[in-house]
């Protein structure tokens, strides 16, 4: 986009931010600000031209009548920033960006309401994650809900690095649940807090939207699997067993499970495997655990390797 006006803070603002990112991406970007500033002020045929990217001479009208406030005008440099993270996370991007993005139709409200929930947005930290979530949603691999931006919205900085943390933990089942394991506070098997998150700590998770308000009572009637990005966890009741296992979990939220993909929570073996460990030692009259690295995953499911348990080998695993 090219607009020569010198005297323009803002155009030239537009201009030194939207230039640099790909052109689908500044349509969007520059028809999203271009709108929500025109609102009020412009008759229904120019919205059909503002959606067409036809947006130049309104922003310079805008900004020369006055209609464009100091405030207005720092939120478009907190959206440019976060715009130019997202490109950030589309220059990998398997996919040519431009080419299949040139004939897609997206949801205009949905970046309206985007600028209006990422634009006060300052800290680097949370752009970051601002980002990711606009270069999902352009590139249609990811799919935010209205209600999971606002969940974002209203998460704090200390929230954000807290959900990280907890991000390591997240395991998955074979009904795509997404959960914690809940541990207790009383003893010494809060393993939990060993890896920087005691329970105490899952109640402002619980009130920003990311896990559910409770934790849900779980049992192993005859078998289930847990894993993560490369182990599984498997639990059999034994035959002689006089109760099914049972235990509680967080569940994460609808806003939580499509966040957990852009906090950058790296799962860790060492937690799963420890977690094993605890739950073999404390349940060997009633319960066979043992764990198996994941080969890989896909739409058909887990390719596991079965050959060597994890939880059986001579490696001493600190839990």
């Amino acid at each position: 986009m090219a607009v020569n006006i010198n005297e323009n803070a803002l155009i030239q603002l537009i201009n030194n931010g939207v230039d640099i990112i790909k052109p689908t991406l500044s349509t969007v970007v520059g028809a999203v600000m271009t709108v929500l500033f025109l609102r009020k002020n412009t008759e229904t045929t120019e919205f059909a031209k503002i959606k067409s990217g036809h947006f130049e001479k309104v922003i310079e009208d805008l900004y020369n009548t006055g209609k464009i406030t100091n405030l207005e005008i720092a939120k478009c440099k907190n959206f440019l920033d976060i715009a130019k993270i997202a490109e950030k996370y589309t220059i990998n991007n398997e996919t040519d960006f431009d080419s299949k993005s040139e004939n897609r139709e997206f949801d205009f409200d949905w970046f309206l309401r985007f600028f209006e929930a990422s634009s006060t947005i300052t800290n680097e930290e949370m752009k970051d994650l601002w980002g990711q979530v606009l270069a999902g949603e352009i590139n249609q691999i990811a799919n935010f809900s209205l209600r999971t931006i606002e969940t974002l919205r209203n998460l704090s900085a200390n929230e954000a690095k807290l959900f990280k943390k907890i991000a390591q933990m997240v395991l998955f089942d074979s009904q795509a649940m997404s959960c914690v394991f809940a541990t207790n506070t009383t003893d010494e098997d809060d393993y939990n807090a060993k890896y920087g998150v005691p329970v105490q700590e899952y109640q402002d998770l619980l009130d920003c939207g990311i896990l559910s308000t409770s934790p849900i009572n779980m049992e192993v009637q005859a078998s289930i699997t847990v894993f993560n990005g490369s182990l599984a966890l498997h639990l059999a009741k034994k035959e002689d067993a006089q109760e099914p296992f049972r235990y509680r979990v967080f569940t994460l939220t609808q806003a939580g499970r499509q966040l957990l993909p852009i906090v950058d929570g790296v799962a860790k073996d060492d937690y799963l495997l420890a977690l094993g460990k605890l739950l073999k030692r404390k349940n060997a009259d009633n319960l066979q655990v043992s764990m198996y690295k994941i080969i890989s995953i896909d739409e058909e499911g887990l390719d596991i390797d079965y050959e060597t348990d994890l939880l059986s080998t001579e490696e001493e695993i600190d839990c």
